[in-house]
């Protein structure tokens, strides 16, 4: 029997293309359980290696099952879960493709790309493309519904043009199938590189963003170290003008000259010192930015030294809740920007309030940006308040928002 056929050549491609499928889906269900990616690989190439070599010399329909199902099982073993969990997770794979096999069935006389699975594999990885954006929701950023769907029109649209153009097994229609392939496999390679440079830009602008905290936080720092070096100097000259005071027994002027002596040791940039080092220069830079613009500053930190938080994230949540604020006082005539945060019992609770020029818009529960608004921009509107909810997530928090006029109010918890 003649082995390098353009049929056995469409099957080969069609099923190591499924077997590629069955790694992404397994991959969603295992997301915290992940192996090796060589272990991975290695696996899923030795199942490939016999399941076609079940195909190409056993000719039995029952054998080249069984050499799917029992590799897919073992394969699950290697991320340590219970054996029914992996056996479930085996079966709810394997679905897929046979559902997908039932509604390819009435085109398997028409065409060699259906009659070798190809379509079948084409479909099972838009479906499982489906799978993964539901699972994993929260962590697509810079891909939304509508993108998902022009980008899921490339599986469909391949099944398409291989059933309308393939009619006939010839070496072209092989040619044809391989490109289709490696279409949609640099279609989404370029689809996940896409949400990660979009990620990465925005862990440079957070940088960015601590960077120039933490240079501002030096500044106060220094300043600091220099007024108390100026008090160290003239300690001995303050300690005899109290005295002269407290011998003539003037109270009111002692009690005068002690208030004075503190106002000049307080740093004017200092707005919070809660010893966390993030947190502080964070509020310290933003609120100067505030104070600038001429607004009335309240800040109230009560928090740990050792608050166990990535510095990104609460710079995520902080930086993006803080920027939304000073876009808003920079249009309201009265400004007040008033923030609150403690810790309770492994909860940070994070409070802001501040005015605004104008209600903001509200689509149900949170606010967008008016269309309006000089700065509205549809692709990019609400991706800090997008970057607060994604972050809090990781924590298992959330975050609410109300408008009482003229005071726009976002309260957020982070479950620590």
């Amino acid at each position: 029997m003649k082995l390098f056929t353009v049929g056995n050549g469409l099957y080969l491609l069609a099923n190591a293309f499924q077997f590629y499928v069955f790694y992404r889906f397994t991959n969603v269900f295992y997301r915290s359980k992940r192996c090796r990616w060589y272990t991975q690989l290695t696996a899923y190439f030795l199942a490939f290696l016999l399941n076609s070599a079940v195909y190409l010399y056993a000719h039995s329909p029952v054998l080249n099952m069984l050499s799917i199902v029992v590799p897919l099982i073992l394969i699950n073993f290697l991320y340590s879960r219970k054996v029914i969990y992996n056996i479930g997770i085996a079966v709810a794979i394997l679905i897929v493709p046979i559902l997908c096999d039932m509604m390819m069935a009435p085109l398997i006389s028409y065409s060699p790309i259906v009659e070798c699975s190809m379509a079948t594999a084409l479909l099972s990885f838009f479906f499982c493309l489906l799978l993964e954006w539901f699972s994993r929701k929260r962590d697509f950023q810079a891909v939304r519904g509508q993108q998902l769907l022009a980008i899921l029109f490339v599986p469909v649209g391949s099944i398409v043009i291989a059933v309308l153009t393939a009619k006939t097994y010839r070496t072209e229609v092989l040619i044809e199938a391989a490109l289709l392939l490696v279409i949609n496999l640099v279609v989404f390679y370029l689809f996940g590189s896409l949400d990660q440079a979009h990620k990465e830009v925005q862990d440079q602008m957070l940088a960015a963003q601590q960077s120039k905290a933490y240079i501002n936080q030096l500044d106060i720092v220094y300043q600091s170290q220099e007024q108390q070096r100026y008090l160290r100097h003239d300690m001995k000259n303050h300690l005899q003008r109290m005295a002269a005071l407290l011998e003539q027994n003037d109270l009111p002027g002692l009690r005068d000259y002690i208030r004075s002596s503190g106002d000049s040791i307080a740093n004017p940039r200092e707005f919070v010192h809660s010893g966390n080092r993030d947190i502080d220069s964070l509020l310290n830079y933003k609120l100067g930015l505030a104070k600038e613009d001429g607004a009335e500053i309240t800040a109230e930190v009560a928090i740990p030294d050792g608050l166990q938080i990535d510095s990104f994230d609460i710079v995520s949540v902080l930086g993006n809740l803080l920027d939304n604020a000073l876009e808003a006082l920079r249009k309201a005539e009265r400004k007040v920007l008033e923030i609150r945060i403690r810790y309770d019992k492994q909860v940070l609770f994070i409070s802001l309030r501040n005015t605004c020029g104008t209600a903001p818009d509200f689509d149900g529960t949170k606010p967008v940006r008016s269309r309006d608004d000089a700065s509205y921009d549809r692709a990019g509107r609400g991706i800090g308040l997008r970057s607060v909810t994604h972050t809090l997530r990781k924590y298992n928090g959330n975050i609410r928002y109300s408008y009482e006029k003229p005071f726009f109010s976002a309260t957020a918890m982070m479950y620590l």
